[in-house]
Parts: C-alpha cells; sequence; structure tokens
C-alpha cells in the first residue's frame, strides 16, 4: 500500500478551522488567512525537500541604495556577491533590526564598498527591495550576483488534490494552526503548535534551522 494519500485543500481548510475552534469560519477567513497559512508551512517544507536556488544578476549604481528582487523570491541567501572595481567580496545579509542596534546611525553613512545588504519592505506600495548599507560608490555592470530560493508555488486549486504523506500534510495543518493561534494571540497555544509541527518534521526527516526565526543577518523568511 503507498504511504501516499490524496487529500484535497478543503479537507485541509476544514481542519484548521476546527482546531481553531472556527468550524464556520467566522474568525478567520479562508482566502486571507487559513489558504496563506497552509501555503506558508508547504513552502517550508518544499524548501527542506527540494531547494529552489536560484540566481539574480544585477549592476549596482553609484549613490543608490535600493534594488528590485525577483519575483519569484522566497528566502535569500546568507551572502551576496559583489564586484567593487578591483576585487569580488562576499556581503552577509542583515536585516534592519540588526543594523539598528549594531551599526549606530547606519541610514546616515554616505556611500563607500557596502557592509551588508538586507531586504526592505515598502508597505506602502506592497514592494520589496534590496538594499545596501552604505550605499555603492561604485557604478557597475552585472557586477552583484544574489543567491536566493525560489518559491515553490501555491499549494494547489481548491479542486485539485494533494500528493503528500499523511505525516507531511498533519504538519502543514499544525502550522496553519500555529499562526491562527499567534494572530489570536494565543501564545502559549502556537508555542504548543510550534512544536507538534518541528516533532512532525523530524519524523519524516525534516529539520527547520531555527536560525531561520531569528533576526540575526543569517537566516530570515521572506513572505
Amino acid at each position: 500500500m503507498s504511504t501516499q494519500f490524496e487529500q484535497s485543500l478543503l479537507t485541509m481548510v476544514t481542519r484548521v478551522l476546527n482546531d481553531l475552534s472556527d468550524p464556520d469560519g467566522k474568525e478567520f477567513d479562508v482566502s486571507k488567512d487559513v489558504v496563506p497559512w497552509l501555503n506558508m508551512g508547504y513552502e517550508e517544507i518544499i524548501l527542506e525537500m527540494n531547494p529552489l536556488r536560484n540566481t539574480y544578476i544585477f549592476s549596482s549604481v553609484d549613490d543608490q541604495e535600493e534594488y528590485s528582487l525577483p519575483d519569484d523570491l522566497f528566502m535569500p541567501e546568507k551572502y551576496l556577491r559583489y564586484y567593487d572595481g578591483s576585487n569580488t567580496i562576499s556581503i552577509p545579509r542583515a536585516s534592519e533590526e540588526f543594523l539598528d542596534e549594531y551599526c549606530s546611525g547606519w541610514r546616515d553613512t554616505t556611500k563607500s564598498t557596502p557592509t551588508y545588504f538586507y531586504i526592505k519592505y515598502i508597505q506602502e506600495v506592497g514592494l520589496r527591495r534590496i538594499c545596501f548599507y552604505p550605499k555603492p560608490d561604485y557604478a557597475g555592470t552585472n557586477n552583484c550576483t544574489f543567491l536566493y530560493f525560489k518559491k515553490g508555488g501555491d499549494l494547489w486549486a481548491q479542486e485539485e488534490q494533494l500528493q503528500l504523506s499523511p505525516g507531511l500534510i498533519n504538519a502543514i495543518i499544525r502550522y496553519a494552526v500555529r499562526e491562527g493561534k499567534r494572530k489570536k494571540k494565543d501564545y502559549v497555544g502556537s508555542r504548543l503548535e510550534d512544536e507538534l509541527w518541528l516533532r512532525l518534521l523530524r519524523k519524516n526527516k525534516i529539520v527547520i534551522l531555527k536560525e531561520r526565526y531569528t533576526k540575526l543577518p543569517r537566516m530570515e523568511v521572506i513572505y
């Protein structure tokens, strides 16, 4: 008997809503809350099972901080390769919180060879940008190589079927329930769901690095 089975998205949504004590979907919107949470759990698993790495090459502009990101970005790698006109260097990824804490006055720094890069979210227009600190002082041509993990895609349309092991189906559901409990500010419940999510992944030989959930400049999930 195959270890794979078919499970509809609707069934998964129903299980999530029942576990959140909201079977009628009055508190949580299916399309805006539950399905995106299921997609996020699926993305995490796909990333660990079959990382979809890609390369994005762009040119630095003298005294320009922000640059476009690829549309299929899921998570950036730890480093970016940068040619400064003389040498190729590896620039580590940071977060704005990290720079605020450890690089005093960094937002007012004049241009120079970049020390870090970070991902900036422009909420007003729903865009993300890759940014350098400090701003580059070199105008190059295809001198920046950005390595990243691609999106694995949405789960499925509602009428389609998913084929994953029962354990991974349950893990995706636990992930979505965890996000729902976080939204309800049920932090004790969300921690318990997080433990269940990680336990199910370990049982299926998938390890999610705890680094991903920190604000250090090494790993951060970008949604």
